[in-house]
């Protein structure tokens, strides 16, 4: 036998039972210690991380802190993190699960989410929790505001926004089956338009009504407001498409991926291929949607501002 081809059959084997172990190792410890990791970033330094925690504790705390602008505007951007805060909420069990099995050698980590895909705590409060909570929070901020300024209006049409999605994703989550039904189709159909009227004029206020030459003001018709901060109309009319599309994607992210049915089996609430593929891509699309949505809202809260600040001082400008 050559001595030379023995020590490298010796090493290679060697090597593949090396590596063979560093993944058996890897596959659960690496996510492990990167979700510590970004679990400690979050609150470490806590110097440094005070002051952003202060600021979105506001709105949890809905209605007993007075809501500002950037409270309310925190409070919509938490209502894009439905999905993540699933699947934070889902990952912190996986990993408790994971733990006490290693704990009680009762179960492996790859037999980990068993317990808790089949847990009723998570699948009936923890996760409609994460989707109720945001939409409940700033439903309270509404509230709250109505209070503060003695108005119904706009505050309660905003506070029915929320309320609606609410139920709509609520309905979709325990009553899976009705998502076929034209009834629940119809509320959800509803309920979007609705969050797309009240961005076109209420959040963004990107339509004014303007009278035509030798018409009535029932025939009047829209135009794009004329006090704009952003000089190209494209901005605006892409930013409407965009969100116009998303909103339908953003409901649909509402309704958890899986659920208990009533006999206690794990049911999918979509098809593999969607939770797959359509899932991570509608995700992802809220994210974008918030941050366009984002800029013509906070456009038009400098423009409101600048006029209110104009009138206080009666230096006139900001038409």
């Amino acid at each position: 036998n050559d001595p030379n081809a023995d020590a490298a059959n010796f090493f290679s084997k060697s090597w593949s039972k090396m590596a063979m172990a560093t993944a058996r190792l890897a596959a659960p410890v690496f996510p492990l210690l990167l979700f510590l990791y970004s679990t400690l970033r979050c609150a470490l330094p806590w110097r440094r991380r005070r002051t952003f925690w202060a600021v979105v504790s506001r709105t949890p705390w809905a209605p007993y802190k007075d809501v500002t602008f950037r409270d309310g505007f925190i409070g919509d951007i938490l209502t894009s993190t439905v999905r993540p805060l699933q699947d934070l909420a889902f990952t912190t069990f996986y990993i408790l699960s994971g733990l006490q099995g290693w704990w009680t050698a009762s179960y492996s980590i790859d037999e980990a989410a068993g317990p808790v895909e089949r847990s009723w705590v998570v699948h009936t409060v923890i996760l409609p929790a994460c989707v109720v909570s945001p939409l409940w929070w700033r439903f309270l901020q509404n509230l709250r505001q109505s209070y503060d300024n003695r108005a119904r209006w706009p505050y309660l049409g905003n506070a029915l926004k929320y309320f609606l999605a609410a139920e709509v994703a609520l309905f979709g989550l325990f009553e899976p089956d009705a998502k076929q039904n034209v009834l629940w189709i119809g509320c959800f159909v509803g309920a979007t338009l609705y969050q797309v009227w009240w961005d076109v004029f209420q959040d963004w206020a990107l339509l004014e009504r303007t009278e035509d030459d030798g018409r009535s003001s029932l025939l009047g018709y829209y135009r794009l407001r004329s006090t704009r901060l952003y000089s190209r109309k494209s901005i605006y009319y892409g930013i409407f498409a965009a969100n116009f599309l998303l909103r339908f994607c953003w409901t649909m992210t509402l309704i958890p991926r899986r659920y208990l049915s009533q006999s206690g089996m794990l049911r999918d609430a979509y098809s593999s291929d969607f939770q797959t593929f359509v899932g991570p891509a509608l995700a992802s699309a809220e994210i974008i949607r918030r941050s366009l949505w984002g800029l013509i809202r906070v456009e038009w809260e400098a423009i409101k501002t600048s006029r209110e600040y104009a009138a206080s001082t009666g230096s006139g400008g900001g038409k």
